[in-house]
């Protein structure tokens, strides 16, 4: 062979060699890339199965109801779990209801009921600096804050919250009014406009007025109730009517 065509042999050669290895190549990378999304996606699907042990006590919680103490530390065990590999705003949130369940089944002067209810309360402050928009998170901050004795400006600045993020959340009405009503010697001229504001879009749905009437009796507080819809005769005149159904329960 002259030696002259010695380089044009081995660019030939090169030439043949490469469309094997480019395959090779793709393939090793896909390969890769699959692993790297199994290795990320593995703590979530971990986190997601762990979560599911929470699924009865918190349904039962949802629906009004008292889980047994097996399904509570079930729950407890599952979501702790689920947190550490896959931390989230509700899964932070929803621990924080449990962890407060727990401290309520213990005496008022118990150590660890205090402790519990400081578990819930950095809880709901991580969970709700992940997901703020959580009107739930905010109501549940300020029970907790409540429970644990803390200053009523603190207890208001979650309730407010509340009412801004879910101001026409039904099942938050009822409960989140009643604290407004302990504190709400603590507001600010506009934080009662705001309350009274809340009083009037409850009172717009039948079916929460002589609750909500209830409620303010229970707490002492009719008079507020009725400076905040005060002003309309037709609203004044069902109120009247509703009056001697209060007691009636």
């Amino acid at each position: 062979m002259d030696n002259s065509d010695v380089p044009a042999a081995q660019s030939a050669k090169r030439s043949a060699e490469q469309p094997a290895v480019r395959p090779i190549l793709a393939i090793a990378s896909c390969a890769g890339l699959g692993l790297l999304l199994v290795m990320l996606a593995a703590p979530r699907t971990i986190a997601a199965w762990s979560a599911f042990a929470a699924g009865p006590a918190l349904g039962t919680i949802f629906n009004g109801r008292t889980p047994s103490d097996d399904d509570l530390n079930a729950a407890v065990s599952g979501l702790e779990r689920a947190v550490s590999w896959s931390s989230s705003g509700s899964r932070l949130t929803e621990l924080a209801l449990l962890r407060a369940v727990q401290a309520e089944r213990l005496p008022a002067d118990s150590r660890q009921r205090q402790e519990l209810l400081a578990q819930a309360e950095d809880l709901l402050v991580r969970g709700l600096s992940a997901n703020p928009s959580d009107g739930y998170a905010w109501l549940r901050l300020a029970v907790v804050r409540s429970a644990r004795g803390a200053e009523s400006r603190q207890v208001v600045a979650a309730l407010l919250q509340s009412i801004d993020t879910a101001p026409n959340a039904r099942h938050l009405w009822l409960p989140r009014i009643e604290m407004m009503l302990r504190y709400w010697p603590d507001f600010s001229v506009d934080e009662l406009l705001m309350m009274r504001s809340q009083i009037r879009m409850i009172w717009t749905d039948p079916l929460y007025r002589l609750p909500l009437m209830r409620v303010a009796d229970v707490q002492g507080q009719a008079l507020m109730v009725r400076w905040s819809l005060s002003g309309d005769p037709s609203v004044e005149a069902e109120y009247q009517r509703l009056e001697p159904d209060v007691d009636a329960r």
